[in-house]
């Protein structure tokens, strides 16, 4: 049986609950997506990577579960703390998933004009919507955290633009990073600017929440599948050219014992 398979048709039949679920104001059905949605990301990515890459498995694991305490926190006392809450754990999982990014050996430096683009865009896209747009409608204390959460987002992008890996793991996860930017954007003018007026904002900022985390998990996993395959090939040749070093030892030994068996005196005892 196929888990990974089962996996993918529950977070795509629980995408579609919580659509329903919002369009019809269920509150369970709403619940479901927001509580279960990233662990199943979280158990999709378990299932099919192939090789543990140092730390990145369980830390991949603790950044979905902080997604689905993310998610689970609009459910509560969302007028008073839980915006307060939901970014700060928001933050968290960005955090974690920088420190991936640094594991697979990213590092933000290019000496090459072409890539400044991908230090500067994002900051500056970043910092004109959050200054720009958020400054005059949000409290000091979320926007406070909100502008600790644009740093971060800019070096959580720069470092998705950055990683030195395979096209296909690259794509996915620069392209899972900018998702994560768009549907920020189109959370902050849900929440705060139209005030939960266009329920069609929030249903395209769940949908682009899934994708892009989805995109990230998918592509870490690339690259550790990637990486096991260089990883066997590399130990392959290392127990190749250990066996012929014990060989060609011995020989050295054997030659050396035949030497000074012919050509050394010998003391009787």
């Amino acid at each position: 049986m196929n888990f990974s398979k089962i996996v993918v048709f529950l977070i795509f039949a629980i995408i579609s609950s919580t659509i329903i679920g919002l369009y019809y104001d269920s509150q369970f059905l709403f619940s479901i997506g927001h509580i279960f949605l990233m662990p199943l990301v979280g158990i999709w990515y378990g299932i099919r990577r192939k090789w543990q890459y140092n730390d990145v498995d369980r830390l991949v694991y603790f950044a979905y579960l902080m997604g689905s305490l993310s998610d689970s926190l609009i459910l509560i006392d969302w007028d008073t703390r839980g915006e307060f809450y939901q970014i700060a754990a928001t933050f968290i999982m960005h955090f974690v998933f920088i420190i991936i990014f640094r594991k697979e050996g990213t590092i933000i430096y290019s000496e090459k004009f072409t890539e400044l683009p991908k230090i500067i865009l994002p900051l500056i896209t970043i910092f004109i919507f959050f200054g720009q747009v958020l400054m005059l409608i949000i409290p000091d204390l979320i926007y406070f955290i909100l502008i600790l959460y644009a740093v971060e987002e800019a070096i959580l992008l720069m470092h998705g633009y950055f990683r030195k890996v395979g096209k296909l793991s690259f794509f996915l996860v620069a392209g899972g990073v900018t998702l994560v930017f768009v549907k920020d954007v189109i959370y902050s003018y849900h929440f705060f600017v139209y005030q939960n007026s266009k329920l069609f904002l929030y249903a395209i900022m769940y949908v682009l929440n899934l994708t892009a985390y989805f995109m990230i998990a998918y592509g870490v996993l690339v690259n550790q599948n990637a990486d096991k395959k260089t990883y066997d090939k590399i130990s392959k040749k290392a127990v190749i050219q250990s066996i012929k070093d014990i060989f060609k030892k011995r020989d050295k030994d054997i030659i050396n014992r035949i030497i000074e068996t012919i050509f050394l005196p010998h003391t009787k005892l």
